[in-house]
């Protein structure tokens, strides 16, 4: 029994524990983290471009992200009454898709629903064999049902056997799948693609990210912002700092 405890928690722990952290923790970086401070009308716009090791925490296939791409975190601190709206078309720099966050957000756990599936086979088979060796032995098939060839007990216990086996399999992949919807939708809120918008409201903080590849980007770069007074789009110059 307690193997079989220890077995359940080892699963658990590796379909749930192994998972990324949430991207909302993108909201509680400290303001002074933040390397370009710039200041339009009453609206202030931090930037930073994202670190190796938060991308590897945040992301499946993370070292192939922070290759290819520049992972840029904006918080809009507008203390006035004029609302702006980040838009994606008219920045300075290129901005993917979405679709290009599904590769980056998919976690699968079929890996280690066939590991636990092998050690259910191993741990179960003697209690298996024992079953039906005992229900063989107290219920001779051939007497007490003569017309079946594999007796009801049989099947019965073989049926629960295979889902003693097959269960972390269908587990480890429905698991996957739901993580994996997840992240995507989560991602897809906070990182700005294309024909995306933000908008930040008069006297609300809003916290954005923006996902653009290393290949032409140049620092400063030009956000647009829309703003909803005068209804032009407006530029703003962020002297980032590059990540290599």
């Amino acid at each position: 029994m307690n193997r079989i405890l220890m077995l359940v928690c080892l699963f658990a722990l590796g379909t749930i524990g192994c998972g990324r952290k949430s991207l909302r923790v993108v909201e509680q970086t400290p303001v002074e983290n933040f390397p370009a401070v710039v200041k339009h009308n009453e609206l202030t716009v931090y930037g930073r471009i994202c670190e190796h090791e938060e991308i590897l925490q945040q992301f499946s296939c993370g070292e192939d992200l922070y290759h290819y791409y520049y992972l840029i975190q904006l918080r809009l601190s507008n203390q006035g009454y004029i609302r702006y709206t980040l838009q994606s078309e008219h920045c300075s720099f290129f901005v993917p898709p979405s679709d290009v966050l599904r590769k980056y957000t998919q976690y699968g756990y079929s890996g280690s629903g066939v590991l636990f599936a092998f050690l259910n086979a191993i741990l179960f088979f003697p209690v298996y064999a024992i079953s039906m060796l005992k229900s063989a032995v107290e219920t001779p098939p051939y007497l007490a049902q003569p017309d079946l060839v594999v007796p009801r007990s049989f099947v019965a216990l073989s049926l629960f056997y295979a889902g003693i086996v097959l269960l972390p399999l269908i587990v480890g992949s429905l698991w996957g799948k739901s993580r994996s919807s997840y992240a995507f939708h989560e991602a897809d809120r906070y990182i700005m693609t294309q024909r995306h918008q933000f908008s930040c409201a008069p006297f609300s903080t809003e916290n954005i990210m923006v996902l653009t590849p290393r290949a032409g980007f140049k620092t400063p770069c030009e956000i647009a912002l829309y703003n909803h007074k005068t209804h032009s789009v407006e530029k703003v110059s962020l002297p980032l700092k590059l990540v290599w």
